[in-house]
């Protein structure tokens, strides 16, 4: 990796993880501010009143947006966002910028020596300390290292992002002393995009969820109409993650495998020029 792509990496991160963090303070500030007058947050929200003892909620909502505009423009630098992700709707450019940051890399941990630090570790766990220098670590503020990754497979991005199921065929879950094997963020980013698919009116991925919930009300008549629609929108959710490999990878030149079972997901990726897509190797 080069180092003029490093900066862009980190600038990227650290525009998205403040653009988070900000829409979880505007997102509790509303909530004490509801307390206190709920007639003016709710007509906030429908933008037919300029708040006045409220304006720390619109500052942060203006400051919001010249973030969502520095993220644009770092993500120009990504040929999956300008090619394909820019075109969805309901993808923003915070979920588009977490989308590449969980595809693309891993940010690893390291201690000043530049040993890796890996707090699973049941010795870093009990001890506290670098196995190579013995030095304090924490979890705070530390030292991290941009690793490239590399999906070979549909089946290892959709484990990544909580998609997967475990051996009884489940969707991953959390067990109380197991690693998930899936990245939290992910699982997160993997719901915002349900909730966004789901929104969009006019979307192909709406009309996929809208399908797939007819399906389920054959193949699942006797379960309840919300277990068919969450079932929907996880369908939904993997095919545009199944999109979205098959669309990095055709970008990226390099070469694909068919997942171990043709099924629902094997569709043309929506909002995309598939005359472009390389042979698949097997």
């Amino acid at each position: 990796m080069n180092k003029i792509e490093e900066l862009n990496v980190r600038n990227l991160k650290y525009l998205v993880k403040t653009y988070d963090s900000l829409t979880d303070v505007m997102k509790k500030t509303k909530q004490r501010l509801a307390t206190i007058n709920p007639d003016s947050v709710e007509r906030y929200d429908s933008g037919k009143m300029k708040l006045t003892t409220q304006d720390d909620l619109k500052g942060f909502h203006n400051h919001r947006e010249k973030l969502k505009r520095r993220i644009v423009k770092e993500l120009l630098h990504y040929p999956l966002y300008t090619e394909w992700l820019s075109n969805i709707s309901g993808i923003g450019p915070a979920i588009a910028a977490n989308l590449i940051l969980l595809y693309y890399y891993k940010f690893q941990t390291i201690c000043e020596c530049g040993a890796e630090i890996n707090f699973q570790n049941e010795e870093i766990k009990k001890k506290k300390k670098c196995l190579e220098c013995k030095a304090p670590v924490n979890q705070g503020l530390m030292k991290y290292k941009i690793m490239k990754k590399d999906f070979a497979n549909i089946s290892k991005w959709w484990s990544y992002m909580g998609q997967g199921c475990d051996e009884e065929g489940k969707k991953a879950h959390r067990v109380k002393g197991k690693s998930t094997g899936y990245s939290d963020v992910g699982r997160t980013i993997a719901w915002m995009i349900s909730e966004q698919i789901v929104k969009q009116k006019n979307s192909k991925y709406r009309e996929f969820y809208d399908y797939r919930k007819q399906k389920r009300e054959i193949t699942h008549s006797n379960t309840t109409k919300g277990h068919r629609h969450n079932m929907a929108k996880h369908e939904a959710t993997k095919i545009f993650l199944a999109h979205l490999w098959l669309v990095a990878r055709t970008l990226d030149g390099k070469p694909m495998t068919k997942p171990y079972k043709e099924k629902w997901y094997l569709t043309e990726p929506f909002y995309f020029d598939m005359s472009r897509m390389i042979a698949i190797s097997r």
